[in-house]
């Protein structure tokens, strides 16, 4: 079964780096260039890992009742808001910096690094009740007659826009049909395996430490095997203030992820699928961040960013 699994988190980091899956990306392109297939791309992602999970509960696996949000309070509105700045100034969301980091940049070894030091710094007295999922009281064909419907509805709108060419990518579409559907199977298999929530608690004495360990390498191996295959892959040390800026940017997404809990994966692959509330609104309110300050600075990538990225 581990094999299963980290084989499926191995092709998850293949995917994001093939098909560029980033939010900032996706925000950066919808703002600067009018082409919203990456946004729209996410939502289909997002159901796509709702077909999965679904299929997952109807063949006897405990997926939903084992995944518990949190209410929609200003804390995860907050953290929302807190991550999407902090993506900004990194550049790179979280699948963009693993992608990123696959492909030989070595200053997002920094937004790790900060990322870590960010979410230790925040401690809270107490944690809010947890709250299931409102899909929780739909029979199980109901949820996958839900799932396939708001995946095929997604995947037209997706599939109606003009197509958008992007050198050494795959089309939108595949890749996050793709991905949903890996990540999906991932939240069946292995539930947690997402690594922002788990790098925002992160604790060696933990008793998944290890295999979250592995997880983290089998999704970099995917992002540079991708990277590769791409023609993308070259060691890249890049300036000093790219080092300053990812650290700073991964110290804030740090903050952000440690109020929510959880990174935009967490968000999109489990929040809004599960619509559990506080992922649901940070997801929201990272984006609406994320879209005014493109709208403001006119471009999210930085120049220093856009010299060693491209």
């Amino acid at each position: 079964m581990l094999a299963s699994i980290v084989l499926l988190v191995f092709m998850a980091g293949y995917v994001a780096q093939r098909g560029n899956i980033c939010a900032v990306t996706a925000i950066d392109e919808l703002v600067r260039h009018r082409r919203p297939h990456l946004f729209v791309g996410f939502l289909v992602c997002a159901a796509c890992s709702l077909v999965a999970i679904s299929i997952g509960t109807l063949a006897g696996y405990d997926v939903i009742t084992c995944e518990f949000g949190l209410p929609a309070t200003i804390r995860p509105a907050l953290g929302g808001v807190i991550y999407g700045v902090g993506a900004f100034v990194n550049g790179r969301c979280a699948f963009g910096t693993a992608a990123r980091l696959g492909s030989g940049e070595l200053p997002r070894l920094a937004t790790i690094g900060g990322f870590l030091i960010g979410a230790a710094s925040v401690t809270y007295p107490t944690t809010p009740p947890p709250v299931t999922s409102v899909l929780l009281g739909l029979p199980h064909a109901t949820r996958v007659l839900v799932a396939f419907t708001v995946t095929l509805a997604l995947l037209w709108c997706l599939l109606s826009l003009p197509r958008a060419s992007v050198k050494s990518r795959w089309r939108p579409a595949s890749a996050m049909v793709a991905f949903g559907l890996i990540v999906g199977s991932l939240a069946v298999l292995a539930h947690g395996w997402a690594y922002t929530p788990f790098f925002s608690g992160v604790s060696p004495n933990d008793a998944t430490f290890r295999r979250h360990c592995v997880f983290a390498l089998a999704l970099l191996a995917g992002t540079t095997v991708g990277a590769i295959r791409a023609g993308l892959f070259a060691f890249r040390l890049g300036p000093l203030d790219l080092w300053a800026r990812t650290a700073v940017g991964g110290g804030i997404m740090g903050v952000g992820a440690r109020l929510v809990p959880g990174g935009n994966d967490a968000m999109l692959l489990v929040g809004l699928p599960l619509l559990l509330p506080n992922l649901v609104l940070a997801y929201t309110t990272m984006n609406a961040t994320l879209i005014a300050l493109a709208l403001g600075g006119r471009s999210i990538l930085t120049r220093s960013a856009r010299r060693y990225t491209s």
